[in-house]
């Protein structure tokens, strides 16, 4: 995948910690805000087309991800367009971009689907907890980080 906006037919994933799952199920806001420092929000692309079901998109994720997953952790799946059409007020220039990562010593494979949100207020900004709350009302989909025994 070279850089490039992603489309809006296309879907990503968020990788959630355990600690941002609220006791309810539902993601906490602060799963979807950007850290100090930051310039966009961590996503990977979960491959369109190639006759590939869902499971099989949310393995080569887990494959090349540039992260530790944890047992309890999860993939937040997100429609790239409902997520435009739903902040498009909020955040007129809210963009989804391929940034594809490189392998290094910690993680020796590279990781093709990596991409970031930007246009994200930051961390510090008050509209951030706004927006965070907005983007985890559009997860329309939860998968374990692990798959699970059958």
């Amino acid at each position: 995948m070279t850089p490039g906006f992603i489309g809006d037919s296309d879907n990503v994933v968020r990788y959630v910690g355990r600690m941002k799952i609220l006791d309810d199920g539902r993601l906490d806001s602060s799963a979807f805000m950007l850290r100090p420092g930051e310039t966009g929000l961590s996503v990977n692309l979960l491959a369109a087309g190639g006759g590939l079901d869902k499971a099989q998109q949310i393995a080569a994720v887990r494959q090349s991800i540039h992260r530790r997953v944890g047992r309890n952790s999860v993939f937040a799946e997100l429609n790239v367009g409902e997520v435009k059409g739903q902040l498009a007020d909020e955040l007129p220039n809210l963009s989804f971009v391929s940034r594809p990562s490189l392998a290094t010593s910690r993680f020796p494979q590279p990781d093709p689907m990596h991409c970031e949100i930007l246009g994200l207020p930051t961390y510090e900004d008050d509209h951030a907890l706004l927006i965070g709350d907005m983007l985890a009302q559009c997860v329309s989909r939860l998968h374990p980080a692990i798959p699970q025994p059958a």
